[in-house]
């Protein structure tokens, strides 16, 4: 029997996914007010950015990245392996390990390349075993298949579930 046409089949699927409530909408966001956010008109606290703080939208911030964009330009041009790593970069990393205590201080480009890095680091394919709320961040458990070790999950929340978990690990996991 022929396969659907690859149209049909996207419109089958997307049918579905709207009778299951299961359809992601782009909320359009007129303007924000540090974690505040006004969307179709009525102001919200934004409890779902990375801008916690509401940082992005400070003075100080602002006008500091102006400054650095017109002596540095826009953009590190490249990774930090390649030609990317700039004295700006050195320099917030020095200042933010001084400022906790640590002999030096990493910087990632986001929170889901912080995740593999720090995952591919402690974790290993052999007898490694990582134990996640079922409700993680899909990068933590990105990072964790992407490690090669074996994924755990309880359900969210279930102190008990996660020990169950951790006791079913191989011995030295």
């Amino acid at each position: 029997m022929a396969r659907p046409d690859l149209h049909e089949r996207i419109s089958s699927l997307r049918t579905l996914r709207v009778a299951q409530e299961r359809v992601r909408v782009r909320r359009l966001v007129g303007r924000r007010d540090g974690v505040r956010l006004e969307v179709d008109g009525r102001w919200l606290t934004g409890f779902c950015s990375n801008d916690y703080l509401g940082l992005s939208q400070q003075f100080e911030v602002v006008a500091a990245l102006q400054d650095a964009a017109a002596r540095d330009g826009a953009g590190a041009t490249a990774s930090h392996l390649i030609c990317g790593h700039h004295t700006a970069h050195e320099t917030l990393e020095r200042e933010i390990a001084e400022w906790l205590g640590y002999p030096s201080a990493l910087l990632f480009g986001s929170g889901f390349i912080a995740n593999l890095a720090v995952q591919q680091a402690l974790l290993s394919e052999d007898d490694d075993v990582c134990v996640q709320d079922r409700l993680n961040h899909a990068s933590l458990l990105d990072a964790t298949r992407l490690a090669g070790c074996r994924l755990r999950r309880y359900p969210h929340l279930d102190v008990e579930g996660a020990m169950r978990q951790l006791k079913g690990a191989p011995e030295g996991a």
